[in-house]
Formats: structure tokens, sequence, C-alpha cells
């Protein structure tokens, strides 16, 4: 198994879902590198728990392959863009904020 290192939410979600399962995971490799994570997966050492946005170009072109889980804590993560209320955003920033949003309701369909 694979994970990011403990600043990432994926490790808060999964410690989450551990204490409401009683089951708990020990990882064999623990780096803040996407790269090195998928390819750990890649050369068959193990399997990596990540969002499927995170890996999605992989998935698409058939690199790597998801596996659902049955896990609610697991399911159940958000993405916000997040501004400040009442300012309104300079053209520039709310171009690029409407451009994120695309972007990731595109990997989502």
């Amino acid at each position: 198994m694979g994970l990011p290192e403990g600043g990432y939410r994926i490790r808060q979600i999964l410690e989450r879902a551990e204490h409401d399962s009683g089951i708990f995971i020990e990882p064999h490799l623990t780096t803040n590198s996407l790269a090195l994570l998928t390819g750990f997966v890649k050369s068959g050492h193990g399997v990596l728990l990540l969002p499927e946005l995170v890996v999605q170009q992989q998935l698409l072109s058939g690199e790597l392959l998801a596996i659902p889980t049955d896990n609610d804590a697991l399911n159940t993560t958000e993405i916000g863009l997040i501004t400040r209320v009442g300012h309104q955003l300079p053209t520039a920033a709310y171009k690029l904020m409407l451009h994120i949003e695309s972007y990731f309701n595109s990997l989502i369909r």
C-alpha cells in the first residue's frame, strides 16, 4: 500500500475510515511524490489509495485501474473553490476560476 504523507487530506479521510471500521492500514511506502506513488503501483509492488481525480489521466490511458470502495468515509470527499465573501474577483482571477471549475467538471462527467 502506498499513501501520500500525513499532511494530505486523503490521509485524514483514511484515518477517519480506519477509526470507523476498526481496520488499520500499514503503508509500505509513504511519500509526497505522486510520480513515485504511481510508479510503485505500475511496477506491481502495491496499490495506491488516492482520489480518482488525482490520477485521472493514468486511468483514462489505461495505465492504472480504479477499484471502488464501499466505505462511506472514502467515497464522500469534495473539492471546493473558495473566494472572499463580498469581494469581486479581478477579471483574470474570475476567468481562471471559471476555467478551473470547467476543467474539474469535465473530469467527473
